[in-house]
């Protein structure tokens, strides 16, 4: 048995994934599990229950792991302790604390450091619990005595203790001299309490226990930290709640008191981060059991160590969950409160009511875990499925969906980089925590249009199919007569039946009778289209007619010159119809801003975006080809002149784009805040 092999086997076991473990070890994925599997031959049992879809450890797996994991620690910790003993190196350890820790417990836990480990040098770090985690996330802290926060993201945490919590009054003060203080007698007394800006885990604790019992009203200061508050307390202000430690104070102007039917409790524990040990807490993995252990876990990591990324903080009190949606599967990937491992569950494609029992088991295991019934944050792709998940989601209370752009998410730029419906799920997950910590431009998230706007919209998009399949009948029909010479047919022609009939081939030929079939057959099909138009355009000109009596935006660009019904109604159903912050934000909708790219010495335009509403973006630039003809004295028209003569009469396509662009920008300016476009033309009435 070779020491890589351990390493190696460690490795695959806390990742459950080969890839992902020759990744790691830096190794190729074969010769990986050559080594597994050459240990797995000397030990004479499986260690590993592998699949197509995962990889497990088998019970024999789980108690190697544990021996493995010391027996790696060891060597280790010997090998440092040899150089250090040696000289070669001098370790620092840096530990963050909060005030009570450093009152308490850390004084004795580093006693017994120094007695076993003389050399190694100590830092203490005091602050408080965010300004630890902090510290340990980014590798500037080893170890940290923090209280329990709702979710520590990738950290570990071990609950040491817990501290009491006493009401604190002055001496002067009536309750002082009572054996027996009730809730009773708070309620008429100014309390004390603490307000830090970064909502610690004593702060939300309090309030909490205040509004329990109804002493919210009450609150008439507030302070930062526990030498604040019971400075106050001993003023005369008021009375508060200080932990037990205070007692040792010198000159302390306060006395605590016990409140009978309150019992105010505050856990204080120990946190390490996973990613700079390497090592895991999960159900198969080495826990830590003692300060001895974790102890040993801290002389791993040199001063040296480089500093990795940030991890993911999870402390936003809810459930959050990404939908991968496919016709037959629905893979739903969360990350609950108490755990930083992301679980997935599979949900029969368009079963709904599944979902939510999907989310009720999320939120019953969280509540197992940290006795609260948490929200549920929801994030999907806007893809076949459209809107209806989303408002089936969000009539229930505890959950909250968000549509987001695909295409405005960040991913590797590599040539070939991998894709799975469980990496797009984790992709999504840290997407919605990042947009949810107000991460700026970190995602696009989609406005859900309500369910009457997103049926008005219906009767522009058919008409726009049925005018597509409108023109492949003519070019066919024109296509086949083509072949045999004929020229002048127009099949949309009122008189295309009797024209038919007396059509000539090319070589003065009767028209052959298939063909003359087949066109017959053709020109059917195509005046069913005219009628299925004709119904489409009455059933928009009667939604405009009804709209007018409320001045909708249609109605107001129906009045502008050049602009009719077609015209007036995509552009209020496609995009006039949502609520704009600038007209930054409507030619981006549009996808009609300019897309610079700017790096070094290279600076250049590539055009518009193109990643707004297609349909809005064609209507736009037709309507500014007409709107030369029609309003040729508007000042939009007279910029358009005033730029191609600059140029020469050359890049009309490319100006014409720009005067799309301003044109929308008037347009929602118009029927929004009433502002006339200069020199336009209104109908006559």
């Amino acid at each position: 048995m070779e020491l890589r092999q351990l390493s190696y086997f460690k490795a695959v076991a806390e990742e459950l994934h080969f890839g992902r473990a020759a990744a790691r070890m830096h190794i190729a994925q074969p010769a990986l599990s050559n080594h597994v599997m050459s240990l797995e031959r000397e030990l004479g049992c499986p260690l590993f229950i592998r699949s197509t879809r995962r990889v497990e450890l088998t019970r024999a797996g789980e108690t190697f792991y544990d021996r493995c994991v010391r027996i790696l620690s060891d060597i280790d910790l010997t090998t440092e302790l040899t150089r250090a003993a040696g000289g070669s190196r001098i370790r620092q350890i840096r530990i963050g604390s909060i005030y009570p820790a450093t009152m308490g417990m850390l004084p004795t836990f580093l006693a017994k450091i120094a007695r076993k480990y003389p050399d190694v040098r100590i830092h203490i770090a005091s602050g408080n619990t965010g300004e630890i985690i902090r510290g340990l996330e980014t590798g500037q802290l080893n170890l940290g005595f923090i209280r329990p926060v709702e979710n520590i993201g990738s950290l570990r945490f071990v609950s040491l203790a817990h501290e009491r919590y006493y009401l604190a009054v002055d001496h002067a003060n009536p309750l002082a001299a009572k054996d027996e203080i009730s809730i009773d007698d708070l309620r008429t007394q100014k309390i004390i309490a603490f307000n830090r800006q970064n909502l610690s885990f004593s702060e939300r604790y309090f309030n909490e226990k205040f509004a329990e019992y109804d002493l919210t009203a009450n609150i008439a200061f507030s302070c930062d930290d526990t030498y604040a508050l019971v400075s106050l307390v001993s003023a005369g202000l008021g009375i508060g709640f200080a932990p037990e430690w205070t007692l040792d104070l010198p000159n302390r102007g306060f006395e605590l008191k016990k409140v009978s039917g309150i019992d105010f409790r505050i856990g204080l524990g120990i946190a390490w981060s996973k990613i700079l040990w390497g090592v895991d807490s999960g159900p198969h993995r080495g826990r830590v059991g003692s300060l001895k252990s974790l102890w040993r876990l801290i002389m791993l990591t040199t001063a040296d160590k480089p500093e990795v990324p940030a991890a993911i903080r999870v402390d936003l009190g809810a459930i959050f969950v990404s939908l991968e949606l496919s016709k037959s599967t629905w893979l739903v990937t969360s990350l609950s409160p108490g755990s930083a491992k992301m679980s997935r569950h599979a949900v029969a494609g368009g079963d709904i009511a599944g979902l939510f029992a999907c989310f009720d088991e999320l939120r019953q295991k969280a509540f197992s875990r940290e006795g609260k019934l948490y929200p549920v944050v929801v994030i999907q792709e806007v893809g076949l499925d459209g809107f209806w998940i989303g408002r089936a989601l969000n009539r229930v209370v505890w959950i909250e969906s968000h549509l987001v752009e695909a295409a405005s998410i960040a991913v590797p730029r590599r040539r070939r980089r991998a894709k799975t419906d469980r990496i797009d799920g984790e992709t999504l997950v840290r997407t919605l925590l990042a947009w949810k910590r107000g991460e700026p431009r970190v995602c696009s998230m989609v406005k859900m249009p309500t369910f009457e706007e997103e049926d008005r919209r219906r009767i522009g998009r058919e008409r726009k199919v049925l005018i597509t399949e409108r023109v492949l009948h003519v070019n066919r029909i024109k296509g086949l007569l083509f072949c045999h010479g004929i020229r002048d047919y127009a099949p949309l022609r009122r008189d295309r039946r009797a024209r038919l009939e007396d059509l000539r081939t090319g070589d003065d030929r009767v028209l052959p009778k298939h063909i003359k079939a087949q066109i017959s057959r053709e020109l059917d099909r195509l005046e069913l289209l005219l009628e299925q138009i004709r119904t489409v355009e009455a059933e928009r000109d009667a939604l405009i007619v009804e709209q007018a009596t409320s001045a909708s935006p249609a109605a107001l660009l129906l009045g502008i010159r050049g602009i009719g019904s077609e015209f007036a109604a995509v552009l209020h159903s496609e995009g006039l119809f949502r609520h704009f912050d600038n007209r930054r934000q409507v030619a981006a909708y549009a996808g009609l801003a300019p897309s610079p790219w700017q790096s070094g010495s290279i600076n250049r335009e590539q055009g518009v975006s193109k990643a707004g509403n297609p349909r809005l973006r064609t209507t736009m630039v037709e309507l500014a080809w007409l709107w030369l003809r029609y309003q040729p004295g508007s000042r939009l028209s007279c910029w358009f002149k005033e730029r191609v003569a600059r140029n020469g009469g050359r890049f009309k396509k490319t100006i014409i784009v720009a005067l799309a662009r301003k044109l929308l920008v008037a347009l929602w300016k118009y029927v929004n805040a009433g502002i006339v476009i200069e020199g336009v033309v209104m109908k006559s009435a």
